[in-house]
């Protein structure tokens, strides 16, 4: 009888790879008659994805302005799983670690939100909390470096949606007015992106990428499992004529491969 499912599971890979980036051999190749079609289904991974990942969204971009001194600072977030309040005093820590300004921060978690304070006169400065609109636009004036030499902006890894700092507009923190940011977002990922080359390319993902064979869910928290099933028969993949060696990779919506932190995937390669 001809094979109409194949059960991968990275713990099996060849070897090399990782659990979210491998090559899997089958025991003995598939022959796909011309016309078979194929889905993705029954998705198993481990939510092994922490509130603030090293790397992925660990990065606040801060402007100090003390008289004449401009102080730019790139700080970033100690990786850890977190929620409102341990957040809140983490950035706070960080913020008041080698602040230019003379007055303390405080940061405080209100109502699902972040707020930023701090004492130094209106008239003498203030600090600024770049929104993510700023970090990919580079409109600072002046500009970002001026008299210091930090990292360059960069949204590789910035945490702008983790406090949820999008598009709020640069307003300096001082003692004539507190900053409130939009709702805080502790979870790294939303959906993740199964890749692989085993048929034709007939998706398109969000950056362009025409080699997305399914779209996974991100459920539960930390220690649960996610499990996603097939959600529409437009879900499917136009193969080629023989299945032997496949590759599969587990990435973000950023095209990055995502760190399972040592947890295996696996999923169920349908025929018909």
């Amino acid at each position: 009888m001809p094979t109409k499912r194949i059960y991968i599971d990275s713990r099996y890979r060849m070897p090399g790879g990782t659990d979210s980036d491998f090559r899997y051999a089958l025991k003995t190749p598939v022959e796909v008659p011309r016309g078979t079609m194929s889905w993705i289904d029954g998705v198993v991974i481990s939510h092994a994805f922490i509130s603030v990942i090293a790397g992925h969204n660990d990065t606040l971009f801060v402007r100090e302005v003390y008289g004449a001194s401009y102080a730019d600072r790139a700080l970033t977030i100690p990786a850890g799983d977190y929620n409102g309040y341990t957040l809140a005093t983490a950035i706070q820590t960080i913020l008041n670690t080698g602040s230019a300004l003379p007055n303390a921060w405080s940061v405080a978690y209100q109502n699902g939100s972040l707020l930023f304070a701090n004492g130094t006169s209106a008239s003498s400065g203030g600090g600024y909390i770049l929104p993510r609109e700023e970090v990919e636009n580079f409109t600072l004036v002046p500009a970002w470096g001026w008299t210091s030499n930090p990292p360059a902006l960069s949204l590789e890894a910035d945490a702008c949606r983790l406090i949820g700092n999008l598009t709020r507009p640069v307003a300096a923190v001082n003692s004539a007015q507190n900053f409130l940011t939009d709702a805080i977002d502790l979870l790294p990922y939303h959906q993740l992106l199964l890749h692989s080359h085993i048929g034709a390319p007939t998706s398109q993902g969000p950056r362009g990428e025409n080699t997305i064979v399914r779209r996974i869910v991100v459920t539960g928290s930390p220690g649960d499992l996610i499990v996603d099933h097939l959600s529409t028969q437009m879900d499917y993949i136009e193969l080629g004529s023989q299945l032997s060696t496949l590759h599969f990779s587990l990435r973000d919506v950023d095209g990055k491969i995502v760190n399972t932190r040592g947890h295996s995937v696996a999923f169920a390669l349908c025929l018909s």
